[in-house]
């Protein structure tokens, strides 16, 4: 997805499926391109569940920590990163491999001895569902801007969380 191409459902379609195994169905979208740096562009997006989502694409591939402080500058409150090819053990797998890369002989116990490692794991395209938007207004990056942020769209979204187990990851 470069930023001179027009972003349609079908071409989000068809990235969700080549990347995420066809998880989600879109429905409609609300910002079809946002800027999250100079180098990277997204797409946020209803699911046919009403869920929020954003889509990041971009070169040098981000880690993940760099990608949730992006998400918080564009006032997107992540849930969880969808794994590509559905993987359940996609983060958890690239985690152990860094963390056995610094500490080797040793293997993580408990899911905190992780938690580093997973901010440091790069992939792209990022899937990431969305629980809030804060303040009712998604902003994208603009390197002209005071902050390097501008407002780019009102959008009102808050998932609320139903008994104890809210199905994240």
């Amino acid at each position: 997805m470069s930023q001179d191409e027009i972003i349609t459902i079908e071409s989000l379609k068809s990235i969700i499926k080549d990347f995420f195994g066809g998880q989600i169905e879109l429905k409609r979208i609300i910002v079809p391109q946002l800027n999250f740096s100079r180098s990277s562009l997204g797409s946020v997006f209803i699911d046919q569940k009403d869920r929020l989502y954003a889509i990041i694409i971009s070169q040098p591939k981000l880690s993940l920590g760099e990608i949730k402080k992006k998400l918080f500058s564009a006032n997107l409150v992540y849930k969880r990163f969808l794994a590509p090819n559905n993987d359940p053990d996609f983060f958890n797998n690239l985690a152990t491999e860094k963390f056995k890369q610094v500490y080797p002989g040793l293997e993580p116990k408990t899911e905190r001895d992780l938690f580093y490692y997973k901010s440091l794991i790069k992939y792209d395209p990022v899937l990431v569902e969305i629980k809030t938007v804060k303040n009712d207004l998604i902003q994208t990056f603009d390197s002209n801007a005071k902050n390097n942020w501008r407002p780019c769209r009102r959008f009102s979204y808050n998932q609320i969380k139903l008994g104890d187990n809210d199905g994240s990851i």
